[in-house]
């Protein structure tokens, strides 16, 4: 009776490890994919950035030349600005 109680915690212990390294390699390739994702957005922003520079706000429209151009207009989106701002803090710090 007690070998019988012994080996039944023996193969319930054995399936609580396993469940626990299965749930551990799942939380680790979450967040891998996580970090790929912020590391995506983050590149994306710098592109943004990198436009920001041949494309700002001037008196005559853009500093591109062109007075209604369709890439400033998207990047002085206000949630772009306030991202790009994030990352260079971010950067600073």
């Amino acid at each position: 009776m007690a070998q019988d109680h012994e080996y039944e915690v023996r193969v319930r212990w054995g399936e609580t490890a396993d469940e626990l390294n299965d749930a551990l390699d799942l939380a680790d390739d979450y967040r891998a994919k996580m970090h790929a994702a912020y590391r995506s957005r983050d590149n994306i922003l710098r592109q943004f950035d990198k436009l920001y520079r041949y494309h700002r706000e001037t008196e005559n429209g853009c500093a591109c030349g062109k007075t209604k151009c369709e890439t400033l207009a998207v990047i002085n989106a206000d949630w772009i600005s306030d991202l790009i701002a994030r990352v260079h803090e971010r950067d600073v710090n």
